[in-house]
């Protein structure tokens, strides 16, 4: 009975060893948004002292991420991507713990929404013109985002809008004032985490 006992309790550490430090991680990175030109931390946390890799999914395949001007941190629990741009966008991210805790992360999906550029100039087709004529604004330089619209507007505080939404690139836009008008053009509607209206 003895040495019965004492193989149970020796079966039992080597048991204990062997599953030790398995499903360690407490938080989960998560799926984020950022707009380009920003930077982004992604984090997992986990119970011990574990080793850690950061992985992307490079076609079928994951590959293990380098320290670069792109990433840093990619042996620890804490994953900053910098200088992202539209190349980083739709990426898919994980991260392995090995050695006293062994686990992956939930695979997490990188979204990288593109900013609105302000225009350069705002532009008539006439500047001085005779009642009934309809000139045409435009707009020199600039560019819509992520879900963005342009806006003309009749008054500086933005309360008087005309033409409705324009989604093209250009924000052409025909007008007949009756009386001197001025017009302003604004950028809105820009999905965050960029930044949603921009004044022309």
């Amino acid at each position: 009975m003895k040495l019965k006992n004492i193989f149970l309790v020796f079966f039992g550490l080597i048991f204990s060893y062997y599953s030790y430090g398995t499903g360690c991680i407490t938080i989960q990175p998560k799926n984020d948004t950022v707009c380009s030109g920003s930077s982004v931390i992604l984090i997992v946390n986990a119970s011990g002292i574990p080793s850690y890799q950061w992985q992307y999914l490079n076609g079928a395949s994951w590959t293990n991420l380098s320290n670069n001007a792109n990433y840093s941190g990619v042996i620890k629990d804490s994953l900053i991507v910098s200088n992202v741009n539209n190349t980083f966008n739709n990426i898919h991210y994980r991260c392995i713990l090995s050695g006293t805790c062994t686990d992956t992360s939930n695979i997490i999906i990188l979204t990288v929404n593109q900013p609105s550029v302000v225009p350069t100039l705002l532009n008539a087709s006439i500047t001085t013109i005779c009642n009934g004529s309809s000139p045409i604004l435009t707009q020199s330089g600039g560019s819509l985002g992520t879900g963005a619209h342009w806006q003309w507007y009749t008054d500086n505080t933005y309360t008087n809008p005309i033409g409705g939404n324009i989604f093209s690139s250009n924000a052409s836009l025909t007008v007949s004032p009756t009386s001197t008008t001025t017009y302003y053009l604004r950028v809105e509607g820009t999905t965050s985490p960029c930044t949603s209206t921009l004044i022309a």
